[in-house]
């Protein structure tokens, strides 16, 4: 009998822990982990802006029963994703804005009952490449379950994240890099233009089609303009030969 009453006074115990502790917990978390990545902020930010992309380095690809469907647009705004597994259960993930090449939120949602929140990423290019912060902000944590997941999410997520961005780091280094683009502003100058599209094939033929056109535009400015001015220039002849 003793010990069972000892028993049951740890199962209260638990029990009142379980139950008073999460009344001290936040209903919001935030994790959040950095990288540097010798990659153009483009490169890295497409892979991020696709949730399609995410199978190629996402750390929650883990679960090999994984299911997911994609919708809306392949990248950008309205993207996403839904997903069920066995160890990642069901959520979905949706691109909310998205700012090339600097910014992305996205939000999350857990099954009935398990919360939500925002994810974000932020892109700020330096000399080696680019500074990559990934932060995912858990929100409205219901108590008493999804409050001790939130303070466990903590300790959990941070190590899965920083292996996401090491993996997008080392995938997008890998990846052909476009080049630096420069604008740079100019006089402006009068040109002709005639707007025209062909294939590599077809090339040769259009440069010989348009310039043909621009000379005959040309070649008419020029008899219009020594028509108008001949005039002028057999009274001049005129005005010196009787001089």
């Amino acid at each position: 009998m003793k010990v069972l009453k000892i028993l049951a006074v740890i199962i209260l115990i638990l029990v009142a822990a379980y139950l008073i502790v999460p009344l001290f917990l936040s209903d919001n978390v935030v994790i959040r982990a950095e990288e540097n990545m010798d990659a153009k902020p483009e490169v890295v930010f497409r892979q991020v802006n696709s949730l399609k992309n995410w199978v190629n380095w996402s750390p929650f690809e883990a679960d090999t029963t994984l299911k997911n469907k994609f919708s809306g647009p392949d990248r950008g705004v309205g993207c996403k994703r839904e997903w069920d597994g066995e160890q990642a259960g069901q959520g979905t993930m949706e691109i909310m804005k998205s700012e090339p090449y600097t910014y992305i939120q996205n939000k999350i949602s857990f099954a009935p009952g398990q919360g939500g929140g925002n994810g974000s990423w932020n892109f700020e290019p330096n000399p080696e490449g680019v500074h990559v912060t990934w932060s995912i902000h858990l929100q409205d944590l219901s108590y008493p379950h999804a409050r001790w997941m939130g303070l466990m999410m903590q300790s959990v997520l941070a190590p899965m994240m920083e292996k996401g961005l090491n993996d997008l780091r080392q995938l997008t280094e890998k990846m052909p890099q476009p080049p630096d683009v420069k604008i740079i502003e100019v006089e402006t100058i009068p040109s002709l233009v005639v707007p025209d599209s062909t294939t590599i094939d077809g090339m040769m033929e259009m440069f010989e089609r348009d310039y043909n056109k621009l000379m005959t535009y040309v070649m008419k400015k020029i008899y219009r303009l020594q028509v108008s001015i001949l005039p002028f220039i057999i009274t001049g002849i005129r005005k010196a030969t009787q001089g």
